[in-house]
């Protein structure tokens, strides 16, 4: 018996040993397809990270409509894989609570908004990036994966950058890649891809620091100097100010011992930009497209050899650290005085014609401050090369530049020049509206020669004299009038304060909770101060305020206390390279967020996705160098209210894109006079996307064309239902209203069309056209009471007419700049007269 129970004990513990053995096997298997759904996952994030700028930027609900989804499928597969893991809690870090806030403060918004859609819309964005500061914080297992993301970022900067330059030289055929003669690349507008270009210049700035091998980091500055050289030809003034701030916090805050590193990497850059940039802006201003990339090449392969000469360098004499730091202080400080001498060296203004070149207008433009209502005088000396018998060789203008920078000429001077230098002097009065003067010197005959010098502008009385910069002596003329003309007496500086003062009074009206997302465009013509055209604050604080109101602001400073706290905790990262590139984060996050406020880059999508990216990254920094920074916060959506939450924005999104494709076909339908074809298709655009008032309104003009087509008044009730449904959900639409008002007065409902009417008027009052359109709407119906006998009724409608002058004037008594009729208004008025008197004989 003994035997026969050792015998079966042993067979037992065979028996336990396989059953453990199965199950490690087992768990190994699990282990093994659990890494890789997760590098699966890791995989798509990256790829995330790339796309959204090369697609228009993210600007149009064409393509972020689709980056929704792929963005909803992505998290939803990540919450499940987070939540299988065993992972309950998702909300941690103030990062996440500030991100949260502000995404609740807009769907908060949304149910009080001006503009459903809109503000829905703006809804499904800030879920988007709030999805993305997740993965980027919590997805990264280790120091190479959030590297990765980095570089990501960077490669999507530098394409960016090569477009631009590409679409500079005219090879590159990208819509709006290379508009008056500025870079703006696949963002279609120059100051956002400035801002892209800098926050990413400060990340492979850091990459390129830390990096540690050679080659890569030789390779790394080729990739900065491609994007310097687009940053530069952006012309982006307001990105030019910011970036050597943004260069001076990231020198200041990466440790000690890097930052001769630093300034030598940062000088490997500017060295081969400074070489070739005015051969490249010679070759795209004279469309020579195989200059251009000549000049670009050149700069590319002289980086990578000063990436590589500069590395050797450093690690032949690191191992005298004291040498390293004095090396690098004399470079540095030879480096910024050849710097500052460069920017700031001037030489004589010289405009001239060839003999045999076509007589054209050559100008130089330059500004200077002045006080309104004032005596001044220009003084300048003038030469010429040799005398010739055209009317003249040098003109200029002085032109008065109000506080929206409108040009009125003050005084113009023509002369001739001689060989011998002659001093020139022109008076001149400033108008009582001066806020600065444009002096134009000009050149514009064959064969002439005008050589300018010693300009300057005195108040008269005064000795202080204001010099003109006529020309840098080696920085480009087009880049040099840019950098003449920063002040805040430009156009664009006094535009915006205008945008930041009637984005103000829309807060003071929606103060708690905003007007919801697309508030601006919606409602920006009934509180503008002079008419002008823009869907955008052009300052994302600004635009937050008027959508989210007090609650949002709060949101917003929240997250943004998130990002400093995170920043602040950051510093105590101990690793020279981990703290470094957290540092290149931290900066490049600081350079977006500084130019949002002068500029609307967050309201493309791909550059508030890499906002947001960066924000995450930094608590994914702050998370694996064991730094904690979980709140003490107990309500949290999980995994699960996660995943609910990323299932319901792939439904909404997928519902819009499907409405867009519907509607697509339905406007094309339409455009072909089918609309049996067109009504079919709007009826499951409108289904899909029930809030969009512009299918709406397409939709009722398909119905009653085919209600007119068939004769049958059921297609004509139900389009009016479509028209007064496009209005009700978008009732500041001055457009709309005037669609809905002609429809009404097709239909005989005259009353309700002259409402619609007026209310087109109220709603953008300083548009000229509205006028014109409440002219003739008014004349009609009074010519119809008139052809009808009666009389009372048409001199009702025809004073209504004769009234609008004085509309205007009321109008223009409340705005900056007055607006005046049509000639077709005023022809409008003067036939209500004509037929008034009639109406009155």
């Amino acid at each position: 018996m003994g035997k026969k129970k050792r015998a079966m004990a042993k067979e037992q513990l065979n028996n336990d040993k396989f059953k453990g053995d199965k199950a490690y096997y087992k768990r190994g298997i699990a282990e093994k397809d659990n890494k890789v759904i997760y590098y699966i996952i890791f995989t798509f994030y990256l790829v995330s990270l790339i796309y959204p700028p090369f697609f228009r930027g993210m600007y149009f609900d064409d393509e972020f409509l689709v980056a929704h989804i792929l963005t909803s499928i992505l998290s939803i597969t990540w919450f499940v894989h987070k939540m299988m893991s065993g992972e309950k809690r998702l909300l941690k870090d103030p990062i996440d609570y500030g991100g949260a806030t502000l995404l609740a403060a807009y769907v908060l918004s949304s149910f009080f908004a001006v503009n459903p859609r809109a503000a829905w819309g703006e809804v499904l964005k800030y879920i988007n990036y709030f999805f993305i500061l997740l993965m980027a914080s919590k997805l990264p297992k280790n120091i190479r994966e959030i590297k990765a993301s980095i570089y990501a970022l960077g490669f999507s900067v530098f394409g960016v950058a090569f477009v631009g330059i590409g679409a500079a030289a005219g090879t590159i055929n990208y819509n709006g890649a290379w508009v008056g003669g500025r870079i703006n690349s696949t963002l279609q507008y120059p100051n956002t891809t400035a801002a892209l270009l800098m926050a990413g210049y400060v990340l492979i700035l850091s990459l390129m620091d830390t990096a540690e091998n050679k080659w890569l980091k030789a390779l790394l500055n080729g990739v900065n100097f491609t994007v310097l050289l687009a940053f530069v030809f952006t012309y982006s003034r307001g990105a030019w100010i910011i970036i050597p701030f943004i260069l001076a916090i990231y020198i200041v805050f990466i440790p000690k011992g890097t930052r001769s590193e630093t300034v030598v990497d940062i000088i490997s850059a500017l060295i081969p930009l400074g070489i070739v940039m005015k051969g490249f802006n010679n070759a795209i201003t004279s469309n020579a497209g195989g200059a251009a990339w000549k000049w670009y090449f050149i700069g590319l392969i002289i980086s990578i050899l000063i990436g590589i000469v500069l590395n050797g360098a450093i690690n032949f004499v690191k191992k005298n650290i004291r040498a390293v730091s004095y090396a690098s202080a004399f470079v540095a400080i030879l480096v910024v005085v050849a710097v500052i001498y460069i920017m700031t060296a001037q030489t004589e203004l010289v405009m001239s014609h060839d003999s045999n070149q076509p007589d054209s207008d050559i100008s130089v433009i330059r500004f200077v401050d002045v006080k309104p209502d004032t005596d001044y005088i220009l003084s300048f000396d003038i030469r010429t090369k040799e005398s010739t018998n055209k009317p003249w060789d040098y003109g200029v203008i002085i032109q008065s530049r109000d506080y929206l920078d409108t040009p009125t000429n003050i005084t113009e001077k023509y002369g001739k020049a001689t060989a011998s230098r002659d001093n020139v002097i022109v008076n001149f009065k400033t108008l009582k509206n001066s806020k600065r003067v444009a002096i134009i010197f000009m050149n514009k005959f064959a064969g002439t020669t005008a050589i300018i010098d010693n300009a300057f502008v005195q108040q008269r009385g005064s000795s202080e004299k204001s010099y003109l910069k006529l020309k840098y002596k080696y920085i480009p003329e087009s880049i040099a009038s840019r950098i003449a003309d920063i002040s805040f007496t430009t156009k664009n500086s006094t535009e915006r304060m205008i945008f930041y003062k009637d984005a103000f009074k829309i807060y003071k009206d929606y103060i708690l909770l905003g007007a919801g997302g697309g508030a601006w465009a919606s409602l920006y013509f009934m509180y503008q101060s002079y008419l002008y055209w823009t869907t955008q604050t052009h300052d994302y604080f600004m635009q937050v305020m008027v959508e989210t109101g007090t609650l949002g602001l709060l949101a917003l400073f929240f997250l943004i206390g998130g990002f400093l706290y995170g920043a602040v905790r950051g510093l105590k990262i101990e690793d020279k390279k981990n703290k470094a590139l957290f540092v290149g984060v931290v900066s490049s996050a600081i350079a977006l967020w500084w130019h949002s406020a002068l500029d609307f880059d967050l309201s493309l999508g791909a550059v508030a996705l890499f906002l947001w990216t960066l924000m995450g990254l930094m608590y994914a920094f702050l998370r694996l160098n064991g730094i904690d920074t979980t709140l003490n916060i107990k309500t949290d959506i999980g995994y699960k209210g996660a995943i609910v939450l990323a299932i319901a924005a792939l439904i909404f999104s997928t519902s819009l894109k499907m409405g867009q494709v519907y509607s697509k076909g339905a406007l094309t339908q339409l455009k072909a006079s089918n609309y049996a074809g067109a009504v079919q298709l709007y009826r499951k655009a409108v289904a899909f996307d029930p809030l969009n008032a512009g299918y709406r309104l397409n939709y009722g003009k398909a119905l009653e064309a085919l209600g007119q087509q068939s004769g049958n008044n059921i297609y004509v009730a139900m389009s009016q239902q479509m028209f007064e449904k496009a209005v009700g959900l978008e009732p500041y639409n001055s457009q709309y209203n005037a669609e809905l008002a002609a429809f009404y007065l097709r239909h005989g409902a005259i009353d309700k069309g002259l409402k619609y009417i007026d209310k087109s008027v109220a709603v953008q009052p300083l548009r000229p056209q509205n006028y014109q359109q409440k002219a003739d709407a008014y004349f009609k119906v009074g010519q119809y009471y008139m052809t009808n006998g009666d009389k009372a009724a048409a001199q009702k409608y025809f004073n209504v007419v004769l009234k609008i002058p004085d509309d205007i004037k009321r109008v223009n008594r409340k705005i900056l700049k007055p607006i005046e009729m049509t000639p077709d208004t005023q022809r409008i008025i003067d036939e209500a007269k004509k037929s008034l008197e009639i109406v009155k004989a």
